[in-house]
């Protein structure tokens, strides 16, 4: 019997999740496929939804696929399950199945680091599900068959953009989101669940227009993207984002400051009185979100960008700032760094003394010209 392995956070279950499943089934001609909802999900700095909930959403999205089997194995063992320890107990209690270890794209790239990789290929055939426009998948597997002796295939189908962390920004802002199967939304509404931050986004709805909020909410999707690899909490990032903006619409023209740069100052002022943030990372994320300034925190950097890169931005030059951003996140902030400047000049508009102070900063910066991001604007 052909059997693939399929592990994950599941927060929440979601369409491409299910889209995997189902191209991994039909390609390498599996007999069943054993979902493992993770217990305590290793090297995730995000906000995770207790284990049952997660088996319930993971259960309703794959009502309709019964060679699916959903094991609870990581809920009975506790704590931090490490695959190497995982596939030998699966093993065991199927000794003559072949298995596939089902893993994406990023998980390929990082195998050197998970806990004893040779033990999982010896055990395991790997099986790579890359995302559309990710060009290192073939490397990825070449790397992991040439290090541990292992039996890698990297499947046809090439999976979307969905991803767990955009959808619960989406759903913690209020904001029902596309791309959950049918039956995981029941859940969510039925548990209630991703209502940890209801009140906060009830009161900015009240504050901002509707336009403005729902910038709000898209800069949040976007910047939670960058949790895991910038090492950020969820938390942190969510909080900074959704609110970055809760000045916007009153703030009030202030002598010696440009009238577009006014409202990152209240808004901070606002953030911590109003919504009673007292994380001063997220306060100082805020309060120089437009201008930016020197030496700002990577949370500071990370807000600066998605302000002007979320999905609903669209203006000359955002699609090649994106992809230089996503690519490399220093690159990326210090050309967006000079896009601002530019277009300040352009637009003939009041250039505050902090914005030129980043500029500088960053411009000249040893960092920037180790990494190859030094030059003129």
């Amino acid at each position: 019997m052909r059997t693939g392995i399929f592990g994950g956070a599941f927060d929440p279950f979601h369409q491409e999740h299910k889209n995997v499943i189902i191209a991994a089934k039909e390609e390498l001609e599996l007999d069943k496929i054993i979902v493992l909802p993770s217990y305590l999900p290793p090297h995730k700095s995000n906000i995770v939804t207790p284990y049952e909930d997660r088996e319930a959403m993971v259960i309703a999205g794959c009502r309709d696929l019964p060679y699916v089997i959903v094991d609870d194995l990581e809920r009975r063992r506790g704590g931090v399950n490490p695959t190497s320890e995982i596939l030998p107990i699966l093993k065991q209690a199927n000794p003559d199945d072949e298995m596939y270890l089902i893993i994406g794209g990023d998980s390929a790239r990082d195998f050197h680091s998970w806990i004893n990789p040779k033990k999982i290929a010896d055990i395991a055939k790997i099986a790579i599900v890359s995302r559309s426009g990710a060009d290192d998948i073939d490397a990825y597997a070449a790397q992991i068959r040439e290090d541990y002796g292992a039996d890698v295939t990297v499947l046809q189908y090439k999976g979307g953009e969905i991803s767990s962390s955009a959808l619960r920004a989406s759903l913690f802002a209020g904001v029902v989101p596309e791309g959950l199967p049918e039956g995981v939304s029941s859940v969510i509404e039925e548990r209630k669940l991703y209502r940890q931050y209801t009140d906060l986004v009830e009161r900015l709805r009240h504050d901002l227009s509707k336009k403005r909020f729902m910038h709000s909410v898209g800069t949040a999707v976007y910047a939670v993207g960058f949790c895991s690899r910038l090492h950020l909490p969820y938390e942190d990032v969510f909080v900074a984002a959704i609110l970055h903006d809760c000045g916007k619409e009153r703030a009030e023209e202030v002598l010696g400051i440009p009238s577009g740069v006014v409202h990152q100052f209240v808004g901070e002022e606002r953030a911590r009185r109003y919504y009673g943030i007292k994380n001063e990372d997220v306060l100082d994320a805020i309060k120089y979100h437009t201008t930016g300034k020197a030496n700002m925190t990577t949370l500071g950097k990370l807000i600066f960008c998605a302000d002007v890169l979320e999905p609903g931005r669209d203006y000359p030059g955002v699609d090649e700032l994106r992809e230089l951003f996503e690519k490399d996140f220093e690159k990326g902030f210090l050309e967006i760094v000079k896009h601002t400047y530019r277009r300040l000049v352009q637009d003939k508009m009041d250039i505050y003394y902090l914005t030129v102070e980043c500029l500088e900063y960053y411009n000249t910066s040893e960092e920037c010209r180790k990494r190859g991001a030094f030059g003129g604007i």
